[in-house]
């Protein structure tokens, strides 16, 4: 699609569309932008979760699992960013292309997730204020709010900025926590695990590193839409996958080197100590607290282009406001909650549906990869969309391992097949993400090609 300064005929009005005049920056600031909603706290943290917490595969194994699903998830969210300037639509408006008015069944997901995210980020900024300047937790999560706020009013030139800025803070962060580790001589855990184990270890590791990444991909399109349309595919691809790539695994990395048996406690005091303490540590504190609220603005802005996607009649300001306000309110409930556990239910269980989403887009974005009014062809086979989506989403489950997960398959005997691949078969270690990607997009593809005989047949 050329942008132009109307908008494209056959476009359904509640769609949003950013003429070309007001497009801007390149797949360098989109990288930039990607860097600065990544390198957060949540990050170093999943890198603590991905050695065990003292109690799994360690540091070099943890790293390597990890590594591997950063990598991969990353390699997904920018396939998918490319068609962004090229069409000029959000991510859920692409899915529409699969899905037809089916759409609003991943979108409520998205919702659901964008939400507990949302709550994730609030607490764990709060905890990040709270550690560094003492700030009760209930006046941290409502500044971290209000910032949020500003950022999903302003929109994409305050993303970008925002990412960009960030970026260069934080890498000055992770210079003097590398500078910490070397000062005081740290070195990461290096654990024993009982026979059979060490894959399931691994295995969570990968789990916790598509977590970081292609969970993202429902959101891609939503920021390399408002690039100008005639920049190279191969150029955003690369600038998307290094920008999501390059902060997780060094966070990430960070994180699985100084993660301890006491981590999870207090990770971001964790990070302090590492830093020093002092004048030093708390800014450091204060900085990741602001790329949580920006993760959050990003966030806002992608639901409220999901609500209108749903088809209502709310301008994206407004929507964003709603799911900023629904987060909000979910991280006064989850604030009693272990962090730790909290961080690795919401993490994974939250990220399940976007690999049965993007399984099937991703077909569907293959198959009209040379369309240039992608809107104007109407959905091949909504209907196989959805039952591609939701039973991919069901049938992940026998695959996952969870805390929450484990504990539901024990205490009750007919839900004790949850799980029950990775109990019996893999020492523990999930497999949903790859298993729900796989199975959605391969019965899309096969009911698709089906659906497309039967019309052929009756034209």
């Amino acid at each position: 699609m050329a942008a132009s300064e109307t908008r494209p005929p056959g476009l359904p009005e509640q769609i949003d569309f950013v003429p070309e005049s007001k497009r801007a920056g390149s797949p360098r600031t989109l990288g930039f932008a990607w860097a600065g909603v990544l390198l957060a706290p949540g990050t170093l943290i999943t890198g603590m979760l991905a050695v065990g917490n003292g109690h799994g595969p360690g540091f070099v194994w943890g790293m390597t699992g990890l590594a591997i699903g950063i990598v991969a998830g990353s390699i997904g969210v920018a396939w998918i960013s490319t068609v962004g300037p090229t069409w000029g639509l959000g991510t859920m408006t692409v899915g529409g292309f699969a899905f037809g008015r089916a759409n609003v069944m991943p979108i409520v997901a998205l919702l659901f997730s964008l939400t507990s995210y949302n709550a994730l980020n609030d607490l764990f900024g709060a905890k990040a204020l709270n550690d560094a300047i003492g700030i009760p937790t209930v006046v941290a999560i409502f500044g971290i709010f209000v910032f949020e706020l500003c950022v999903l009013i302003v929109g994409e030139r305050l993303m970008r900025v925002g990412g960009v800025a960030i970026s260069a803070a934080v890498a000055v962060i992770v210079v003097l926590g590398i500078i910490g580790i070397i000062r005081q001589g740290i070195t990461p855990q290096i654990t024993t695990v009982e026979h059979g184990s060490l894959l399931g270890g691994v295995l969570v590791a990968i789990a916790l590193g598509l977590s970081m990444s292609i969970t993202w991909g429902v959101q891609a399109c939503d920021v390399s839409r408002t690039l100008p349309p005639r920049i190279s595919r191969r150029l955003i691809f690369l600038g998307v996958s290094i920008g999501m790539a390059v902060p997780l695994l060094v966070l990430g990395g960070i994180g699985a080197y100084i993660s301890t048996a006491a981590t999870l406690n207090d990770p971001l005091g964790r990070m302090g100590n590492v830093i020093g303490n002092g004048l030093t540590a708390q800014i450091a504190l204060v900085v990741l607290c602001l790329s949580f609220a920006l993760a959050n603005g990003l966030n806002d802005y992608s639901a409220g282009l999901a609500l209108q996607n749903i088809g209502l009649r709310l301008r994206r300001v407004v929507g964003s406001t709603i799911i900023a306000i629904s987060g909000l309110g979910l991280a006064f409930i989850f604030r009693s909650s272990s962090l730790g556990n909290l961080a690795e239910d919401i993490l994974i269980i939250a990220g399940y549906y976007t690999v049965c989403w993007f399984g099937v887009v991703a077909i569907e974005v293959y198959l009209r990869r040379q369309q240039t009014t992608p809107w104007l062809l109407p959905p091949v086979a909504p209907g196989s969309a959805l039952i591609a989506f939701a039973t991919g989403l069901v049938l992940l489950l026998p695959f996952s391992d969870t805390p929450v997960g484990s504990s539901l398959a024990a205490d009750f005997d007919a839900l004790a097949w949850l799980g029950i691949v990775p109990r019996h078969f893999t020492g523990g270690g999930g497999l949903g993400y790859e298993a729900g990607v796989l199975i959605s997009g391969l019965l899309y593809l096969v009911l698709r090609r089906m659906a497309a005989a039967r019309q052929a047949r009756l034209t």
